[in-house]
């Protein structure tokens, strides 16, 4: 109960100014229920770090707000036409797409998973007559945006933590899982521009490995499910997720499981996908499609070696811990076996589309954000390596 309250006033501090003075009792409340059980952490750690944007605030920058533009159209005009949109927030664009709608080349995922927060923060601020926006284009619901993606990247770094404790140990895991966590741009992404797709990408993706191997554990038809579920919602966040069925497939195979788990899965997987589906589908006219256009890949994979040691932004050059990751799967790939092939695959895969891409250098990033997929498997081969340690 502690942590649940330290985190309710944290969020009302965070969304409301007129409630900033809660923020001290949230913290206190925090550390009391962290001092009083220290199993339970995902409240008050959350309560913890939806402090930060409250302090610091948070950017709206790069492509923040073309995601955010699903949120306020669906909310608020119940449609996919972002003129409205682009007129409030400045954009020009006089581009058509095929079905004559406004273009959005981004995914539709981290506006679909924002709505709750942002229409719950939309009642509040309605019933307490507080500074309400029709299109709710403005700070308090950015910042239920934010801190939907701050709860659950938090919640992945813990379910993936929990997960490969349970296979290499609790000093390996967790420093495994941190030091990708602190060493990477996902830190950057869950802090300072929390309203860009690779927090939440990162996050679902930690949550299908993580469910995978307790899926192979336990060998349950609801834990297939959850592996299909997360793989289909990092799909929706970023498409380029959808390699990572692989460990899904390696966990299947690992397991000996069936056909019903494996369509069970897919099912799953493919269920909650289809929203980007149709928004291409209104937006383009093909329920799949490059949005950018078709010179936006090259597939020819000519930077692959810039996006991994280039000193622009090349994700070795700057995040060299995540080099030991790579190196774990490597070395252990005897006892992580289809888990290891599969994880070097999707990394090799990646590594290749971003050096595919037209701005392989990511344009205005913080180091490698593209990898963002492939930061759970690094976490996974890092573990790997400290076990052996």
């Amino acid at each position: 109960m502690i942590g649940a309250a330290s985190a309710v006033l944290s969020a009302l501090a965070l969304v409301d100014p007129r409630l900033r003075s809660l923020l001290g009792a949230g913290l206190f409340l925090a550390v009391l229920s962290l001092v009083q059980d220290r199993r339970r952490l995902f409240l008050p750690l959350l309560a913890l770090l939806l402090a930060v944007p409250c302090f610091l605030g948070f950017s709206l920058g790069a492509d923040s707000m073309n995601y955010f533009a699903y949120t306020s159209s669906l909310l608020a005009d119940r449609d996919l036409d972002f003129t409205n949109q682009w007129a409030r927030l400045g954009f020009e664009d006089s581009s058509k797409t095929p079905t004559g709608l406004v273009p959005n080349v981004l995914s539709a995922g981290p506006g679909l998973i924002w709505m709750p927060a942002v229409a719950l923060t939309h009642a509040w601020l309605s019933s307490t007559a507080g500074p309400v926006d029709p299109l709710r284009l403005s700070v308090p619901y950015y910042a239920a945006a934010a801190a939907t993606s701050l709860a659950i990247i938090l919640a992945a770094i813990l379910t993936l933590a929990r997960a490969l404790e349970a296979r290499f140990g609790a000093a390996s895991a967790w420093l495994a899982v941190l030091s990708v966590v602190l060493a990477s741009p996902i830190l950057y992404y869950a802090a300072v521009q929390p309203l860009m797709s690779h927090g939440l990408t990162f996050a679902f993706a930690a949550f299908c490995l993580a469910f995978t191997l307790r899926a192979e554990r336990e060998r349950t038809l609801p834990g297939w499910a959850w592996c299909g579920a997360t793989l289909g919602l990092a799909m929706l966040c970023r498409a380029q997720a959808v390699p990572f069925v692989l460990m899904v497939l390696a966990g299947l195979w690992r397991a000996r499981a069936g056909w019903q788990a494996a369509l069970v899965a897919a099912f799953a997987a493919a269920a909650f996908f289809s929203p980007q589906l149709l928004s291409w589908k209104v937006l383009y006219g093909s329920f799949l499609t490059i949005p950018q256009g078709d010179g936006f890949i090259d597939w020819k994979g000519r930077h692959a070696i810039d996006v991994l040691i280039s000193a622009d932004r090349g994700l070795f050059n700057w995040h060299p811990v995540l080099l030991l990751g790579l190196l774990g799967l490597l070395f252990a790939m005897k006892g992580l076996g289809a888990y290891a092939v599969a994880a070097l695959a999707i990394f090799a895969f990646t590594t290749f589309l971003n050096g595919s891409v037209r701005d392989w250098n990511a344009s205005a990033a913080f180091g490698g954000r593209r990898f963002d997929l492939v930061l759970p498997l690094l976490a996974l081969g890092l573990a790997a390596l400290l076990s052996k340690v």
